[in-house]
Order: structure tokens, then sequence, then C-alpha cells
């Protein structure tokens, strides 16, 4: 395998594992029509457990080779994902869906970050994310999800119609514009249950949500920033005040990491990131695809 990567480009190697795309710039809701179905119907999350299963370390980083060894099999339930969902999986804001919707954005952030694979110095063997991606590229690329044309900033209007704001907030990504990748797909009964420390991992981290002292700001990823009012509203009404900032408001869904931040963050102003989307991988340990491959 070595031997052979060494005599192809990157373009080509990678031509030959996810030839057939499925991503187009741009944003919208179209309907599409359905694409075919398996034998029986039915859509597993099996092929993405195996993906980040592969890819995702566990610190939420994403290894740039194994992502390419596996874009087949992510392909392959990018591909079931583009299909109509089931009924209660179509049900408006079940948990199910909520689910889904997880799954959905983990994989296509994957997909879309893929694009962005480059060989290390010049070594096919070897691959490597850069730091950063373009926001629109990753928020506004148009997929087929449920049977009609999605984008990941779609995905998050979605969920900010959910009853927790803490769900768009934290919702997982392969960028650092919203909450860390998982190591296994979500299901209906886990995806609440995680939450709780997803939105407080999310807020201590630096790099998603970044507070500049010298500044005096505090810096929101966008679907976090797009919460603010209301949850700023929400504790306004529980508390029967009128000028709640954000930093008090969102005290109360904190542990004493976030708390610790937003103590030394009062009285800063509030602000959306602004800027290319961070990609969330290893910068250092890069392993040689004939590793991963086991030869």
């Amino acid at each position: 395998m070595k031997s052979l990567l060494g005599n192809i480009s990157l373009a080509v190697w990678l031509a030959l594992f996810v030839a057939g795309g499925g991503c187009t710039p741009g944003a919208g809701t179209t309907p599409v029509a359905k694409a075919p179905a398996t034998e029986d119907g039915s859509i597993t999350f099996d092929d993405l457990a195996v993906v980040l299963a592969a890819v995702v370390d566990q610190a939420d980083r994403i290894d740039a080779t194994a992502l390419a060894v596996q874009l087949p099999r992510l392909q392959r339930q990018l591909r079931h994902l583009g299909r109509p969902w089931p009924a209660n999986v179509s049900a408006g804001r079940s948990d199910a869906r909520l689910a889904w919707l997880y799954n959905a954005r983990m994989a296509w952030s994957l997909k879309i970050v893929s694009d962005e694979l480059r060989p290390l110095n010049g070594r096919a063997d070897t691959l490597y994310l850069p730091k950063s991606i373009d926001r629109k590229r990753l928020l506004a690329t148009e997929f087929h999800l449920a049977g009609a044309v999605a984008t990941i900033e779609g995905i998050d209007r979605e969920l900010a119609q959910y009853d927790d704001f803490r769900l768009a907030a934290s919702a997982p990504c392969a960028s650092d514009l919203a909450g860390p990748l998982a190591m296994e797909p979500f299901t209906a009964q886990t995806v609440r249950t995680q939450l709780p420390e997803r939105f407080n991992h999310t807020f201590a981290d630096n790099n998603r949500v970044v507070v500049d002292h010298d500044g005096r700001r505090l810096y929101l990823p966008p679907a976090m920033w797009a919460q603010v009012p209301l949850l700023t509203a929400q504790y306004n009404r529980r508390f029967n005040t009128h000028d709640a900032t954000f930093p008090a408001a969102v005290g109360p869904y904190l542990d004493v990491r976030g708390r610790d931040r937003m103590a030394d963050a009062m009285g800063y102003e509030v602000v959306p990131r602004t800027g290319p989307a961070g990609i969330v991988a290893k910068q250092h340990a890069r392993t040689p695809l004939g590793r991963v491959l086991g030869h």
C-alpha cells in the first residue's frame, strides 16, 4: 500500500474512494426525488459508529488519515441519511428526530471537512487537515438529507426550535463553531442525558467560546449567539428582571468551569464569532496510511 500511494497523487487516491461527491455550495431546503431504499427500507447508524470510533479520539479530535480511510463508509452512511426518514423520526421535535439531526450534523461536517485533506510534506501516505475551513462552505454546503436538500445551518435552525437552547448551542461538529464530536452515534435515549456535559464541555473550550480579556469581549459560536435573546428573555421572566446579561443568564446551566469563566467576563460585550471555522483535528500526531490499514 505504501509503495502504491507513493506513485499516485493524493487527489487520485481520494478519487478512488470518494468518487461521486455529493456536496454543492449554497443553501436551501428544496424537495428532491426519493433515493433508493434498502431491501427492508431501514436506516441504521452502524457505519457512522465505525467511522466515529476510528476517527475521533478521546480529546474529540479528528485523525486525518483515519478519516480518509473511512470515507467510503461515511459516504454510505450519508447516502442512507439522504433517503426519507421513518415516520417516528419525521415527527417534529421528537427526541428520535433530535438524535438523527445530531448524527447527520456529525456525519456531514466530517464529510465537508474531509475535502480539506492534504498530503503531509508531499507524502501521499500521511495526511493532515489544516487548522481552519471557510465558514460559509462548512455551514452552507448543500447535501441530501431525509429526502430533501439541507445544510448544516439549516439543521441548526431546526435545532433552535427545540425546548432547550443548549441543544442548538452544543450540537456536534467537526469544527469549533459548535459542540464537540461524539465517539458514537446519538440515540433518542442518550441525546438529552449527555446534554449537560456536552454544553459545559463546549462552554469551557476557549476555542469555541472565546473570552477576550484585553478587548473585554465574549465571542460566541453562531448557534449559541442566536440563542442569546431567548435565554436572556427566559431569565428575565423567571427572576422578574428586565436587563439580564448573557453571562448572568447562562450561569444556572454551567458547572464550575463555565461559572469561573463567566465570573471573569461580567460586563463584557457579547458578540458573535467571525472568520474561518477551526477544524478540530490532531495537528502533531499524523498517522501513516499504511499503519491505519494494518500494512
